[in-house]
């Protein structure tokens, strides 16, 4: 008996799925699924209403997170582009001021130039120096003359350490240069003294001198303290008064000093008095 009511089962779930697919395909069961599809569709309504939402708010936060790691990417290459872009001119500063060393150089084979770094310098203070990289340990001795890359005049060599010096610039208030007005028709010779702010004045200029703006002024070489011929800067202005003696001219320093990063030392010329 219980054999046979354990075979009956299976034989009688066969027989509902049987007359299951033929109800389903005869269409005699479509009035019944639509009615359970209506009563089923406000539900159906509230659920996506409340699971839309949250569907939204996933992809939404999935989108945000996408985001933050994309702008944080490009920022990261926004970086490595800024510093590369640094490094390049950089580079292009470096090699214009080498060019301009080498050119001076190539048109002054009479002077043997040690380069040097400015590693200190204080803008803001009355005394206008620099310390530099090279020191005795490389030959370098008081009264030494500095230029510029270019080869216009910085100053000249006033302390020296074993790898280090302090270089006065001729903007110093104390500092002085024997100079003279390079021009055909007038050769005027006066002191080129320091000024504040990076200023420059030449005085003792003749009176029966005719200074100009525009005029070049170098180094005259009297006095023995800086080689002839260095460009000192360009004048500006001319201060002439008939009762007076002498005339002055405001001269334009052809370095900018607050601008300066490194010089180049005259090795093989021995100011006056350092022999």
């Amino acid at each position: 008996m219980i054999r046979a009511r354990a075979a009956l089962g299976p034989l009688l779930w066969l027989s509902f799925a049987i007359i299951g697919i033929w109800v389903a395909n005869s269409g005699f069961a479509r009035p019944v699924i639509g009615a359970a599809t209506a009563a089923f569709a406000p539900v159906q309504q509230v659920l996506t209403v409340l699971v839309q939402p949250a569907g939204n708010l996933v992809r939404n936060v999935l989108d945000v997170g996408a985001s933050r790691e994309e702008n944080e990417r490009l920022r990261q290459a926004v970086e490595r582009l800024n510093a590369e872009v640094v490094r390049l001119q950089e580079s292009d500063i470096e090699n214009e001021r080498l060019r301009a060393m080498l050119d001076f150089r190539r048109r002054n084979p009479q002077f043997e130039l040690l380069a040097a770094r400015i590693i200190a310098m204080d803008p803001s203070s009355p005394v206008r120096s620099a310390t530099i990289d090279r020191g005795a340990d490389a030959g370098l001795r008081e009264g030494m003359v500095t230029l510029s890359p270019a080869g216009n005049l910085v100053g000249r060599v006033v302390q020296v350490w074993p790898t280090t010096a302090r270089v006065q610039f001729i903007v110093d208030s104390s500092s002085s240069v024997n100079a003279l007005i390079q021009r055909a028709d007038s050769r005027a010779l006066g002191i080129v003294n320091g000024l504040p702010g990076d200023r420059l004045l030449m005085r003792y200029l003749p009176q029966q001198e005719e200074i100009r703006a525009g005029d070049i002024v170098v180094t005259s070489g009297l006095g023995e303290s800086y080689p002839r011929g260095l460009h000192i800067g360009q004048v500006v202005e001319v201060k002439r008064n008939p009762v007076d003696l002498f005339q002055e001219a405001r001269v334009d320093p052809a370095v900018k000093f607050s601008r300066l990063d490194s010089v180049q030392v005259i090795m093989n010329f021995v100011p006056a008095g350092l022999d």
